[in-house]
Formats: structure tokens, C-alpha cells, sequence
């Protein structure tokens, strides 16, 4: 690795480490590794300047949100902070939700590149949650929001009960941050989204599955949604691989509108992973399944993010509240 790559990644795993995490000398902190040896490397020489003692555990996963062995769900447990630098998502495992819930400080980074780390994780995290603030603000003065975009997205969704969600990257009350951060999102109510959405984006899987994966988006994934189910998906390739994946998983809860949420990293780029994507500055994006960690009540095996670019968000009333290209 040359010396300027290493000297950012030391710096990237840093502002982690300290501003996002906030970790303490004498803390535990395990780093989960999937397939990510240089950055979980900078992880632990990070941690070890806090003071922290750090300790690394590899992982191999087929598919996100499966089940980590239960001897990582163990360390999970006994530990202060966990950073999951993996390639499949563990966010929405139940074994993460229960160590979240007991007081663990978790960064989740599932498909994290190094060039990713980089470049899209030291940014302003004061000025990114301000304007996560201000876009709060605008959402909770909302029951009732709908999305449109010049590719055809019309859809409505209702959000009363709902609680607003800033995930600017600092470590807070909900114990968990997704690095690289950037969003404000909400679970809508689980059988009152509908409408039309248009993935112009990114979108999920993209992991390779036997179907193969989506990722950055080729032709517009069409989604038709009743009553807060996807009930047709249309467009070329891309969503023919989306609709045979979900098929064959046999599982209800995954084709519910579990997520939206406005992207706010001004260093965020649109590319073949979601976990960037769905953070660009004036996008939004929605997704489909487990939404229990962000106050739903919908369970399924997949938690999957679909990108949109240039929508426009307004209220019941058909006033425009967020022009997200303007952001």
C-alpha cells in the first residue's frame, strides 16, 4: 500500500475511531473483519492510540443480514464498541439490535472500500448534522409526505408517530452510526405508502446472489406500491434480478416500504455500493424489509436500500418542503 493511501486511511480510521465513536482509553473494542485487512489494520492502530485495546475477528457471510457465528455474537456482548467492516450487512441482525439495545456503540460498514474510506468519511460532521437539524424540522412538521421526481416517482407515504431519525456519523442515544454517514431517515407506516417509485440510483442486493446483484443502477427499477407493498416491479435486467431474489427468499416482510430517507453527505457519491449511495447529498432513497431498529414494526431477513436522484418532497397540501437538488 503507498504511503499516501496508508497516511489517509490512518487518518479516515481516526476520525472513526475518536469523532464518530468517541472511544475511551481502557474501552473494548472489537473490529469485525469480512475480506477488509487494510482498514480494519488502520481500526486497530486507531483504537490503540485512544487507549483502547482492540481485538479483530474474521467473518465469512453469504448474504446480508445473516446471522454472525455465535462466538462473534458473544463478543458482541462483552464488548464497549464494535466496528463491522464487513462486505454483507450485519446492521439489521438481531445480534446487533440486542447489543445496541444493551448499551454497545456499534459503526456498521458493510461494503466499505478503502477509496470509499477515504474519501467520504472525514467530512464536516458539525455542518452535516446541521443540515440534518433543518431537514428534521421539516419532516416532523409532516404526517404526510410525497415524493415525485422527473422519472416518474409519485408516491405518498405518512410518517405520524413516526420518530425522526439524524444519523450524521457521531455516535448518539440510538447506539449505532453507518459509516460512511450521512442521512435522515424514518420508518413510514408499514400499509399506508403508495404510489409509484422510479430507482434511478443504486440498489440492493449488491452482494452477488445466484440470481447475480443490482448495485448502480443501468435501466430505472420500477416498484408499484399498495397499501405499503411492492406489488410489480418493472424496468430491464436489474429488476428482474431484484424480483427473482425476492421470490425465491419466500419472505412477506421483505416487499414492505420499511425506510425513507434524505441523503446529506456533500462527499458521498452514487457508485455500485449502497452504503455510499444511499448517503449522496440530494437523493433519497427507500427500502424494502427490516425497519424494527428505526421504531417500525415490519420483520424480514433483508434490510434493502433503493437510491433516487433529484426528488422533490412535499406535503399534504401539495406544497413543496425539500427541493433535495438545492440542498
Amino acid at each position: 500500500m503507498e504511503n499516501s493511501v496508508k497516511k489517509n486511511m490512518q487518518i479516515s480510521a481516526r476520525v472513526c475511531v475518536r469523532t464518530c465513536m468517541k472511544v475511551k482509553p481502557d474501552e473494548n473494542v472489537l473490529i469485525v473483519n469480512e475480506n477488509n485487512n487494510n482498514i480494519v489494520d488502520a481500526f486497530k492502530e486507531a483504537c490503540e492510540g485512544a487507549g483502547a485495546t482492540a481485538r479483530i475477528k474474521n467473518v465469512k457471510l453469504e448474504r446480508d443480514r445473516e446471522e454472525p457465528p455465535e462466538e462473534i455474537t458473544i463478543e458482541l456482548m462483552n464488548s464497549n464498541v464494535v466496528l463491522l467492516a464487513t462486505q454483507h450487512s450485519l446492521t439489521h441482525t438481531t445480534a446487533v439490535i440486542n447489543a445496541q439495545k444493551s448499551g454497545v456503540r456499534i459503526a456498521s460498514l458493510p461494503g466499505i472500500t478503502e477509496e470509499m474510506f477515504c474519501r467520504a468519511v472525514p467530512v464536516d460532521y458539525v455542518k452535516m448534522h446541521e443540515l440534518g437539524e433543518k431537514v428534521k424540522r421539516i419532516l416532523e412538521k409532516n404526517e404526510f409526505l410525497r415524493v415525485k421526481t422527473d422519472k416518474g416517482t409519485n408516491v405518498e407515504l405518512e410518517i405520524k408517530g413516526r420518530t425522526i431519525i439524524i444519523d450524521s456519523g457521531i455516535i448518539d442515544k440510538h447506539n449505532l452510526v453507518n459509516l460512511p454517514d450521512g442521512e435522515v431517515e424514518v420508518a413510514p407506516l408499514e400499509t399506508k405508502t403508495n404510489g409509484k417509485i422510479v430507482v434511478d440510483g443504486c440498489g440492493s442486493p449488491v452482494c452477488e446472489t445466484k440470481f447475480g446483484r443490482v448495485g448502480k443502477i443501468k435501466q430505472d427499477i420500477i416498484l408499484s406500491v399498495e397499501n405499503g407493498r411492492v406489488v410489480n416491479i418493472e424496468g430491464g435486467e436489474q429488476a428482474e434480478i431484484l424480483k427473482n431474489i425476492l421470490e425465491d427468499m419466500n419472505d412477506p416482510g421483505a416487499y414492505v416500504i420499511a425506510e425513507f430517507a434524505v441523503g446529506i453527505n456533500p462527499k458521498a457519491k452514487i457508485t455500485d455500493k449502497i452504503l455510499e449511495s444511499e448517503k449522496v447529498l440530494g437523493t433519497v432513497h427507500f427500502a424494502l424489509g427490516e425497519n424494527r431498529s428505526m421504531g417500525g414494526i415490519n420483520e424480514s431477513k433483508v434490510h434493502w436500500d433503493f437510491v433516487l436522484k433529484d426528488p422533490k418532497i412535499y406535503s399534504k397540501d401539495g406544497e413543496l418542503i425539500i427541493d433535495c437538488s438545492r440542498l
